[in-house]
């Protein structure tokens, strides 16, 4: 199966999501004729006992609610593995030039290659009901200007989004919180031992807000977060090492925090007597 990311492919997908954004990458006065530029791009929020989540797209569209209808982003007709889009890996997964207007919607259209591979090595078909007939949807409220390019950021949430039913099988029923990223700011920092394959939480009033993993290097980047104020656990997935917390980190639009080196402790073994 062939699980590459293309750097230019249509990709957009969400169970129910009312979203309006879209940014503005150019200051000067567009030609009132000139077409806007719809980008879509995507990461994942990653899960720890899944190995691959592969995705077979075949086409992806936007609604023109102005009385275009369906306009078609891209038709890849690939498998992708939303699991390589992590910790701040990103990828363009579609631009093309549309008219300008209202936007309300974004449909996938899947095909009938979708599997995932858990931990244990198997492979399994991922159930997608109803999606090959009327696609996966995100509605938005999207107002794209002549000649200015726009851009959602889309971060897929493989732990919400994976069910596993009772005979074994798996359905995907996608998480998908959409954003623009130039009202967003990162989080940065490295943990070591980085053989930890840590766990970096991003918590907000006691709630997840969003995750991901250290990569080899034991660096991390967290993307897409509304500015306010964020408290980050750090956990290993390797080793007997305690949790690492960091606290009161704040993150502002367009802005990098720095969380700095965290260093995990090794859990002290022996039993008292």
């Amino acid at each position: 199966m062939n699980t590459s990311i293309k750097t230019i492919a249509g990709l957009a997908m969400s169970a129910v999501l009312a979203f309006g954004l879209f940014a503005c990458d150019n200051a000067s006065s567009p030609s009132s004729d000139a077409p806007a530029i719809f980008e879509i791009r995507m990461h994942d929020t990653p899960v720890d006992n899944i190995a691959e989540v592969n995705v077979h797209v075949e086409s992806v569209r936007v609604n023109h609610s102005d009385g275009n209808g369906w306009v078609t982003i891209n038709e890849p007709n690939e498998v992708y593995n939303l699991l390589d889009l992590v910790n701040g890996n990103m990828v363009v997964l579609g631009e093309e030039e549309v008219e300008g207007g209202r936007y309300n919607q974004v449909r996938l259209i899947l095909g009938e290659n979708n599997t995932i591979v858990t931990s244990d090595g198997e492979t399994h078909d991922l159930q997608t009901p109803s999606a090959q007939q009327s696609g996966l949807k995100i509605n938005i409220n999207a107002d794209l200007e002549p000649g200015v390019r726009y851009t959602l950021n889309l971060d897929f949430d493989v732990s919400k989004s994976i069910v596993q039913t009772g005979n074994s099988g798996f359905i995907l029923k996608p998480v998908i919180r959409a954003y623009e990223e130039a009202v967003t700011g990162t989080i940065a920092g490295t943990v070591v031992p980085s053989e930890a394959n840590a766990r970096i939480e991003a918590i907000v009033a006691d709630t997840v807000y969003t995750s991901t993993f250290t990569n080899e290097g034991g660096e991390f980047l967290l993307i897409g977060l509304e500015p306010q104020t964020y408290n980050l656990v750090i956990s290993a997935t390797e080793g007997d090492f305690e949790d690492a917390f960091v606290n009161d980190l704040d993150v502002e639009a367009g802005e990098r925090t720095d969380a700095g080196v965290i260093e995990l402790e090794e859990t002290n073994g022996d039993d008292e007597e």
